[in-house]
C-alpha cells in the first residue's frame, strides 16, 4: 500500500513539472528540465498512470518532438542558431544569393536519428492513450490524440484504429 502512495505523489509531481513547463513561456527555454521530464515520461508504466497524466505526458511528448524536428541539424553555438532561423530553413536560403553551404543541407543522419527516438515516444504514447473508460472525457481526448500519435507513427493501421 505504500508503494502505491509514494507512486501516486511521483505521478502528481510529474504532471505539475509538465502543466508549468508547458504554461510557462520561461520554463519553455529550459531544456535541461524539458529531457528530465521527458525521462520521466519514458520511465512511465502506463498501467499505473492517472487518465490525466497519460493525457499531459503524450500532448508534452508530440510538443517535444515537434521543437525537436525543427531545431534537426541546427548548430549548438546560439549564434548561429540565429543566422539559420527558421525563416531561414524554410525559405532555402532563397535571396541570399549566394551558394548554399554545406551546413544548410539536412544532415540525413540527424533525421534518422530524430525519427527513432520519435518512433519509441510514440509507441509509448499509443500505450499511454488506451484509456478503459471508454465515454470519459479523458477518454476523447485520448481518440484525438491518437490520430497524431498515429500518424506520427506512419501507421496506418493504428490510424485506421483511431478513427474507429
Amino acid at each position: 500500500q505504500k508503494k502505491s502512495i509514494s507512486t501516486m505523489s511521483k505521478d502528481q509531481q510529474l504532471l505539475q513539472e509538465i502543466t508549468i513547463m508547458m504554461t510557462d513561456p520561461t520554463q519553455a527555454q529550459n531544456d535541461a528540465k524539458i529531457e528530465t521530464i521527458m525521462q520521466k515520461i519514458r520511465n512511465l508504466d502506463p498501467k499505473k498512470a492517472s487518465d490525466q497524466l497519460r493525457l499531459a505526458a503524450c500532448h508534452f511528448m508530440t510538443m517535444y518532438h515537434t521543437r525537436k524536428a525543427m531545431t534537426i541539424g541546427m548548430s549548438e553555438d546560439p549564434r548561429m542558431q540565429q543566422q539559420q532561423g527558421m525563416m531561414g530553413q524554410l525559405m532555402g536560403g532563397m535571396g541570399g544569393g549566394g551558394a548554399q553551404s554545406g551546413q544548410d543541407k539536412l544532415n540525413l543522419a540527424a533525421v534518422e536519428k530524430f525519427k527513432l527516438a520519435q518512433r519509441r515516444d510514440m509507441e509509448l504514447g499509443w500505450n499511454l492513450l488506451n484509456i478503459q473508460s471508454s465515454n470519459s472525457q479523458a477518454a476523447r481526448t485520448a481518440r484525438v490524440l491518437k490520430i497524431e500519435v498515429a500518424q506520427r507513427l506512419e501507421d496506418s493501421f493504428k490510424l485506421k484504429q483511431a478513427f474507429d
